[in-house]
């Protein structure tokens, strides 16, 4: 379609899950750069979500190559306060509001992850969507919160002291997906939610 129509400009939506799981390791904790895919060294991506945003990443070279402008965006973990409970974020929310105790986390305490709040992906990319760059460009905040750190948050907010239960049966998925928000801040956009405020309003719609 792109190449038949020929759009002045094209925002893709690609994913951290399309960065190779091999850098994602908490030995490693290192924070992923946009250089980190090589798409003339392909590496194993996070499962069939994370190929099938890189397949997209492929055909938007493709169409660059042919003469069109494409922003690829890769979103780290989005949260926003009524997200579907199939995601870690509005689980904790929930378990929070409803005072579990014990406080169940998936998998693994020390999984770590880059929360960015809906509002600032969606600034972001009206931003990068006006700016016109034909660039690969990670929408994070570079800060590396634990479901541990996630935990302490949640919980001190509702101010009680649970006990922690740790499901290691549970999908654990990647150990560490921190995005640099080096590039994004350079061109003019740094997140505005922190992580507390968005917990807050997250168990402000759960506590309902």
């Amino acid at each position: 379609w792109a190449m038949r129509t020929r759009p002045g400009h094209i925002l893709y939506f690609s994913s951290s899950a399309a960065y190779p799981i091999e850098l994602q390791t908490l030995d490693l904790k290192r924070m992923l750069s946009e250089n980190d895919i090589d798409l003339k060294d392909i590496r194993l991506p996070d499962m069939t979500y994370g190929w099938s945003k890189l397949t997209g990443e492929m055909l938007c070279d493709h169409l660059r190559r042919e003469g069109l402008t494409v922003t690829v965006l890769r979103p780290f973990s989005g949260y926003g306060e009524d997200q579907s409970l199939d995601y870690p974020f509005p689980s904790f929310m929930e378990r929070a509001a409803n005072l579990e105790d014990p406080f169940t986390i998936w998998g693994s305490a020390l999984t770590t992850r880059d929360w960015i709040h809906i509002e600032d992906i969606v600034e972001a990319s009206l931003l990068l969507a006006s700016s016109r760059m034909s660039i690969n460009i990670n929408l994070s905040t570079g800060r590396a919160t634990t479901f541990m750190e996630l935990f302490y948050i949640v919980t001190s907010q509702m101010r009680y002291t649970p006990r922690i239960e740790v499901d290691e049966d549970a999908p654990k998925g990647v150990a560490y997906r921190v995005g640099n928000p080096a590039l994004l801040k350079s061109l003019g956009y740094e997140p505005k939610v922190t992580l507390e405020v968005g917990v807050s309003r997250g168990l402000t719609v759960w506590r309902r």
